[in-house]
């Protein structure tokens, strides 16, 4: 006895379920409709559908990355004597950031700048004694000589002492301090990466249909989940010259301005590239009906009922949907009640500046400052290199 109760009451709760979504599931002409039966119109707000300029963009996943970045390193070996700067310190082109011990090669400048000075010495008064003939040409030649390896050997301990000197090679922001003072340091070990931090670049991918669609100078947004909420500007830097055969990507760079230092040597960016703008109806989300799959909008007939039309949605932005086919311009269309229509039923038709929908209807130029995203989910193209 208790099955064929279950079966009974899963049957009766099946059939409750078909009858209410019945006016949704039917369509025009299949029997009879709410407006039939109905004892007055259903007010709703209506508009003409408007167009505006829809943005076409493709969001990938990028990493940021300075436009210069370089581990700096000692070119002479020695212990550190000074590290001056700090973590995180600002530095320009040219300044210290390490002094090694430098006594040998400060005495062997010495020692040179004063070989120097007994060559030169040497060599004007061989120069004085040629005038009045007192010494011949080969013997001022051979002071001469001496001069000039005087001048050399003193360059070569100047240069000895200036790699003493750990500098920067160009102006940005220090990382960690890798050395201590009184460290030994060798040839080429780093002690400190430095950062060029006021212009930043985002590598991403691209997916190789959009090859023809992008190319350098393109507007680039990008969002960070570090600062909700704000958006960054740049430019399409570059892009690869190859398509990976693996993935079906390319690699591409964008710039953006980072004068306040908020974006940060690897950070996940989320960017947008601007592929162009196209004219198409939009409408506020609450003129769609979605069921299933499907998506709907009721249009008002000269004679006052609703038709339930099928539409395709495109992009999706704050508070607008793109209607891609399906809808003319200027189509009379419910803006806000479509949810308690069916088709054909009659409808007292209310001006769309009494509903919510009013500010999304004053339509004028672009729709939306971020351009638009793909109304079902999408995928990011890929990860930044």
């Amino acid at each position: 006895m208790r099955r064929p109760f279950v079966i009974l009451v899963a049957a009766l709760l099946v059939g409750a379920a078909g009858w209410l979504a019945r006016p949704y599931l039917s369509g025009p002409g299949d029997g009879p409709t709410r407006g039939e039966g109905q004892a007055g119109p259903v007010a709703v707000a209506v508009a003409p559908a408007p167009v505006a300029g829809v943005e076409e963009r493709v969001t990938s996943v990028g990493t940021a990355r300075p436009v210069e970045q370089v581990d700096v390193t000692a070119e002479a070996e020695g212990v550190a004597r000074e590290v001056l700067f700090a973590d995180g310190q600002r530095v320009g082109q040219g300044d210290a950031l390490a002094r090694l011990d430098s006594q040998v090669e400060q005495a062997e400048l010495d020692a040179a700048e004063a070989r120097l000075a007994v060559a030169q010495s040497a060599f004007d008064r061989a120069e004085e004694l040629r005038g009045r003939g007192a010494v011949s040409q080969a013997a001022l030649e051979e002071a001469l000589g001496a001069l000039r390896t005087a001048r050399a050997e003193a360059a070569l301990a100047r240069t000895r002492l200036g790699k003493r000197m750990v500098l920067a090679p160009f102006a940005g922001t220090m990382g960690f301090r890798l050395v201590s003072p009184g460290a030994y340091v060798q040839p080429g070990q780093a002690i400190g990466t430095l950062y060029a931090t006021d212009s930043m670049e985002a590598e991403f991918r691209l997916p190789e249909q959009y090859l023809g669609r992008v190319g350098a100078g393109q507007p680039v947004t990008a969002t960070a989940r570090a600062y909700p909420g704000a958006t960054f500007t740049g430019l399409l830097a570059e892009v690869g010259t190859a398509v990976d055969p693996a993935t079906r990507q390319l690699v591409a760079r964008a710039t953006f301005a980072n004068g306040d230092g908020r974006l940060r040597p690897g950070m996940l960016l989320l960017v947008d590239v601007l592929l162009g703008t196209r004219e198409s109806v939009v409408l506020p989300p609450t003129a769609i009906v979605s069921i299933g799959p499907s998506s709907f909008v009721f249009v008002v007939r000269a004679d006052g009922t609703a038709e339930r039309r099928a539409v395709e949605t495109g992009r999706r932005m704050p508070g607008r949907v793109e209607v891609a086919t399906g809808l003319k311009p200027g189509e009379t269309v419910v803006v806000d009640g479509a949810a308690k229509l069916s088709d054909g039923d009659r409808v007292e038709a209310l001006p769309a500046d009494a509903s919510p929908a009013a500010g999304i209807l004053g339509l004028g130029g672009q729709v939306a400052e971020d351009g638009g995203r793909p109304a079902g989910p999408a995928a990011p193209a890929g990860p930044g290199g």
